[in-house]
């Protein structure tokens, strides 16, 4: 599950970047988190065999979703809920925007806002024109904390797609941040040279 709060930031940053200059529709949520509670919004959780690998883990098809900004599938481990995951992968499509670092840059900005203690590293590939990116996140009861890694890229035909990765620690949250380092260096390679690996379908 994508809180509330993220799904507004991501929905942020797909409008403020401006996509191609043309009036961007506003967003309509599209997660298991506020499923069917926005007006515009379609959402639905068909039966599908399509799974995702990466780092070496299997996560299944949970939930796919659709309004005029963005369209969405999510994936998570067998046997884990929208609600309390401990991995998570999606795949975003913003067919109104044409700039990734632009709209990188405008996530960035509007978490900031929000938390003037997080922070981001951005990363771009000047072959690929592709961008890189990762940050750590947490609710304000910190309930959980969670670190992400996004791959967006130019989409053929026009529009941007958004491969995210993300992990989640409820517990012994201190020991999650102690092994950040370590997990950033390896999940940020994987990201950027293989992405998500997208099985069946």
């Amino acid at each position: 599950m994508r809180s509330a709060f993220f799904l507004v930031i991501l929905a942020a940053a797909a409008v403020g970047s401006g996509g191609n200059g043309s009036e961007t529709p506003a967003p309509a949520t599209t997660s298991s988190s506020t499923r069917g509670a926005t007006a515009g919004s379609t959402a639905a959780v068909p039966a599908s065999k399509e799974w995702v690998e990466f780092n070496g883990q299997r996560l299944v098809f949970a939930f796919e979703g659709k309004n005029p900004v963005e369209i969405l599938r999510e994936y998570i481990p067998t046997g884990e809920k929208l609600d309390s995951w401990t991995q998570f992968a999606a795949i975003h499509e913003y067919p109104a925007q044409i700039d990734p670092m632009v709209f990188a840059r405008t996530m960035a900005d509007a978490l900031k806002k929000k938390n003037p203690a997080f922070q981001s590293a951005i990363h771009q590939n000047d072959k690929t024109g592709e961008v890189m990116i990762d940050f750590v996140m947490w609710p304000a009861d910190t309930s959980f904390i969670e670190f992400n890694v996004f791959r967006l890229q130019k989409k053929e035909g026009g529009g941007i797609v958004a491969q995210q990765y993300a992990v989640r620690a409820y517990e012994k949250q201190m020991d999650f941040m102690k092994g950040l380092a370590a997990l950033r260096a390896k999940l940020l390679p994987l990201m950027g040279t293989n992405g998500l690996t997208i099985h069946g379908g």
